[in-house]
C-alpha cells in the first residue's frame, strides 16, 4: 500500500462494474485485508448500472434523475455518510477469486440482462417489459446439469467467531457495537453517525449446532441461479428450477428489476429461496464450448463486513 500511504479515502467515478473492479484490485492483494480497514471507498454513480450506490448510500427513491443521485452520493462522501457492507468471495477451479457487493448471477434472466439496455430508445418503463418479451422469442441459455450445495445461515455464534477471528489480518478488524461482529471494510472517521447503541453479544457464549452444517440440492437443470448479498451475515440464493413459460418469464424478469432487493413474492411458483452462510456451484459442460470441455466449480461465500 506504499503508494496509497498518504491517501485518507478512495472516490470511484463509474456504475457497478467500475466498483466491482476497484474491490476487486483491493481485496486480491497481499496486503488488501489491512488496506480496506484504512481507506473509506466513496462512489459517484456515473455509469451505466448504478445500483450499488443507490443501496450504499440509502437512496429511497430509485426514479431520480441521474444528476440528482450524483448529488446525492456527493454529498454522502462530503459528509463522510459511512456504511459497512458486506462482500462476497466468488472463487472458480481457474484463475484468481473475485469480489462482488451485489450479486452472482447465471442463466436465461441474467442472458436478457445483459441486452436490456439495448432497448434504451424505449424509455425506463417500457424497456425491461419488452426487453424480456422480446427474449421469450429466442433460444437463452439455461443452466444445466448444476448441483448446488450450500452452507447453514446463522446470525453469530461461537463458531462464527472463531472463523471470522481467523481471517482477520492480525484481530484487526473486529467490529464492536452495531456495526455488527466481523470485518469492517468502511472505518468510521471523524463524528459518530451510527445512531442509537445495540446491546453488545457475547458471541463466543453462544452455541449453533447447526452453524456451518452442509446440505446439497439433487443435481438438476435451472432456468436461472441468483445469489444475492444482504448485508445481514447471509447470502441469498434463488432458484428457478423448472423452465419458466413465456408469460412466467417475463413477470419473474419484470418482478427481478423494479422489485426492491432480495423480493421473490410474486414470481413463478418454480422459484425457490434459500438462505446460506456459503454457497458452492458446480456446473456441467457448457455446451457452448466455453469451458473446454471440463466441469466448472464456483464457490461464493460472504467474507466480510465492507
Amino acid at each position: 500500500m506504499e503508494i496509497m500511504d498518504n491517501t485518507d479515502a478512495v472516490l470511484i467515478a463509474g456504475g457497478n462494474g467500475t466498483v466491482h473492479e476497484v474491490v476487486t484490485g483491493l481485496l486480491r492483494r497481499t496486503d488488501g485485508r489491512p488496506g480496506v480497514h484504512q481507506y473509506p471507498i466513496g462512489i459517484l454513480p456515473v455509469g451505466r448500472r448504478n445500483t450499488i450506490a443507490v443501496n450504499v448510500n440509502g437512496v429511497r427513491d430509485k426514479h431520480l434523475k441521474p444528476y440528482e443521485l450524483l448529488a446525492e452520493c456527493t454529498l454522502s462522501a462530503i459528509r463522510e455518510v459511512l456504511k459497512p457492507v458486506d462482500v462476497m468471495r466468488i472463487e472458480g477451479t481457474k484463475g484468481r477469486p473475485v469480489f462482488a457487493l451485489e450479486e452472482f448471477n447465471c442463466g436465461r434472466l441474467r442472458d436478457t440482462l445483459s441486452v436490456a439496455d439495448g432497448y434504451w430508445y424505449l424509455g425506463a418503463y417500457l424497456k425491461p417489459y419488452l426487453a424480456f418479451a422480446f427474449n421469450t422469442l429466442r433460444r437463452l441459455t439455461a443452466v444445466e446439469g448444476v448441483s448446488i450445495s450450500y452452507s447453514n445461515s446463522c446470525d453469530g455464534c461461537s463458531k462464527c467467531y472463531q472463523r471470522y477471528e481467523r481471517e482477520a489480518p492480525g484481530g484487526v478488524g473486529l467490529a464492536e457495537g452495531p456495526t455488527r461482529w466481523w470485518h469492517v471494510f468502511m472505518p468510521r472517521k471523524g463524528a459518530d453517525t451510527r445512531g442509537p447503541t445495540q446491546p453488545k453479544r457475547d458471541l463466543k457464549a453462544i452455541h449453533n449446532s447447526e452453524c456451518g452444517q452442509w446440505s446439497t440440492l439433487a443435481e438438476t437443470g435451472a432456468d436461472n441461479v441468483l445469489i444475492q448479498n444482504t448485508n445481514e451475515s447471509k447470502l441469498k440464493l434463488i432458484i428457478h428450477s423448472q423452465p419458466s413459460a413465456h408469460r412466467q418469464f417475463i413477470n419473474d424478469g419484470c418482478v427481478y428489476l423494479n422489485a426492491e432487493p432480495l423480493a421473490v413474492e410474486g414470481m413463478s411458483p418454480g422459484v425457490q429461496l434459500i438462505e446460506a452462510m456459503d454457497i458452492n456451484i458446480d456446473l456441467a459442460e457448457d455446451k457452448s464450448g466455453g469451458n473446454d470441455g471440463n466441469d466448472d466449480q464456483t464457490v461464493v461465500d460472504q467474507t466480510m463486513d465492507q
